[in-house]
């Protein structure tokens, strides 16, 4: 069901003018903090859902987000910012 969800979240967050990279960051730290704290849950009861949830957020960072980053930055060193818009130069 994740799946369905991300996709409809990318689609959602371009249609109200959110960028791609900030909506695919925030949709892997909360599916891994969700994530982790529903295995941690099952599996050790309270104390493992707060262990779970926390250690569900610092591998989505490192997963998705400092890739991202990265990519970014190669972006921006090329020329293209994909952070601004495009089509609302003034003149």
């Amino acid at each position: 069901m994740s799946r369905p969800g991300g996709f409809f979240g990318f689609i959602a967050g371009g249609l109200v003018g959110v960028g791609l990279l900030p909506s695919l960051m925030t949709l892997a730290v909360m599916c891994g903090l969700i994530e982790g704290i529903y295995q941690g849950w099952q599996r050790y009861g309270s104390l493992g859902a707060a262990i779970g949830g926390l250690i569900g957020a610092i591998i989505a960072v490192v997963v998705v987000m400092l890739p991202v980053m990265v990519t970014h930055f190669v972006m921006v060193l090329r020329g293209i910012d994909p952070l601004v818009d495009a089509g609302g130069k003034e003149e």
